[in-house]
């Protein structure tokens, strides 16, 4: 594998701490839609801003974006503000499968951090009550009735 393959096949994605700023932002968001396995996004303490969330938002909202691995998402001790909330609340809405937006320590106020926090919890109710409606795979089947087989 190339180190490109290895970068965009990557499952969790941390830079946290890095004050990157503004710049070194745009940078990473620049590879995110790219990133098609990526389950965990760790950008706390980097130094994103308002236009950066934008940017994410938008680049991240795109069809080529909605792919089924992303869960988590921490932005936690960034200089956001209230501005950025209804750009993230309509990112979380869209990417139905995220089921933690971690906000702690930016300038969106409690109630609008609830609101993501309540969007999230939604996400995960439904991506639940999805797996609990799929049929269980043949293979599963024959286990279940090896294994109890097998005790007897």
């Amino acid at each position: 594998r190339t180190s490109s393959e290895c970068f965009l096949g990557l499952t969790r994605l941390s830079v946290k701490g890095c004050l990157l700023g503004e710049p070194g932002v745009a940078v990473i968001l620049q590879f995110l839609p790219l990133m098609q396995h990526l389950h965990t996004l760790d950008l706390s303490g980097v130094g994103m801003r308002n236009p950066n969330v934008r940017t994410f938002t938008l680049s991240c909202g795109e069809p080529m974006w909605k792919h089924q691995a992303m869960r988590q998402v921490y932005l936690c001790q960034n200089p956001i503000s209230e501005r950025s909330f209804p750009d993230l609340l309509q990112w979380v809405k869209q990417n139905s499968r995220v089921v933690t937006m971690d906000t702690t320590g930016t300038r969106l106020g409690l109630q609008r951090r609830g609101v993501l926090d309540l969007q999230c919890a939604s996400n995960k109710a439904k991506l639940e009550a999805e797996e609990k409606s799929k049929p269980k795979s043949r293979w599963g089947t024959a286990k279940a009735r090896l294994g109890s087989g097998s005790s007897a």
